[in-house]
């Protein structure tokens, strides 16, 4: 509680409207208005309609769930609900201490009527856009509850087209949230499986550049035990890629070295499509542009024999 001056009475919090949310909101208009050619549909909603009716929704103690609804009919109701929770995080980072209290209690209110209805939106093509928003503009601790729905169905989850654009946002959530570690603990217990699925691909990547040390090195120690085949494999090779771009990484170059240290390893890498795309990482990298060109050099002769090979050629003779 804050107290004035030395009487010690304890400052009842300010539960008028925010002057922050009318801020807030002009600049998603305006930032609206830039974006009309790229997506024309409106709401007939309001985001700080939605607000104001989620907090008279609250106040009353009425059971309500026009924020799920909306979230669900369309697009444009979607972007709504979205905006909504954009003014929400702007209003707690920005509001005055004695506003703060009215801001924290209308975030409950809107993220209340999306409890219970996490997993379904994970295959849902308009309400997932509306968790992957809340993960992206509200603290943490706003959004444990979406970690917790999760678990359990991380890997499920991780495998699916939408799904997989929650738990992966997840992951720049784990040092605060014990719940969205266990999401990324469950995810990486499948890592071999999920490093070459189509949409699990997406969540490793993020786990190797953002997670946490340990994680990182659970994943480069996946890629690295199947390293060859990974490095020829749809999607696991788009994760050798990836880590590439780890350049400080001692792993990573250890990788590198194993994938470059025999030849018919190289010439294998060179008649596959994925396995050229990694070669070409390497030859385009400050770092391991030296040490793949000198593997590939006795190879020249044999990439002049087709389309693929003389692309990759290009790139030789440019380093």
């Amino acid at each position: 509680h804050a107290f004035h001056g030395t009487g010690g009475r304890a400052a009842m919090p300010d539960l008028s409207w925010p002057v922050e949310y009318d801020r807030a909101a002009l600049e998603e208009e305006q930032l609206t208005r830039r974006q009309t050619a790229r997506c024309p549909e409106f709401s007939d909603v309001h985001p700080l309609h939605i607000i104001a009716e989620a907090h008279t929704s609250a106040l009353a103690r009425r059971p309500a769930a026009h924020v799920w609804a909306l979230a669900c009919r369309d697009g444009a109701s979607s972007l709504a609900v979205q905006r909504a929770l954009t003014i929400l995080g702007r209003a707690l980072r920005d509001a005055a201490p004695a506003r703060r209290c009215r801001v924290q209690l209308d975030t409950a209110a809107v993220l209340g009527q999306l409890r219970g209805h996490v997993l379904e939106a994970m295959r849902h093509p308009h309400a997932n856009h509306v968790v992957k928003q809340a993960l992206d503009v509200l603290p943490s601790e706003h959004v444990a509850f979406i970690a917790e729905e999760l678990i359990g169905n991380a890997v499920r989850t991780a495998r699916l087209k939408f799904g997989c654009r929650t738990v992966l946002r997840l992951v720049q959530h784990s040092c605060a949230l014990a719940s969205a570690r266990a999401v990324v603990s469950e995810v990486l217990d499948r890592v071999e499986a999920l490093s070459r699925d189509e949409f699990g691909k997406f969540v490793i990547e993020e786990i190797m550049h953002q997670g946490l040390p340990e994680h990182q090195h659970r994943v480069l120690a996946a890629l690295r035990a199947r390293l060859v085949q990974n490095a020829q494999h749809e999607h696991a090779s788009f994760l050798v890629q990836g880590a590439l771009r780890l350049e400080a990484s001692k792993e990573v170059r250890a990788m590198v070295g194993e994938l470059l240290a025999r030849r018919h390893v190289v010439r294998s890498l060179t008649l596959n499509k994925f396995g050229r795309y990694v070669l070409r990482d390497m030859l385009r990298s400050r770092v391991y542009a030296q040490a793949a060109r000198v593997a590939l050099l006795p190879l020249a002769g044999e990439l002049q024999c087709c389309k693929e090979g003389k692309k990759l050629l290009s790139d030789l003779l440019i380093v």
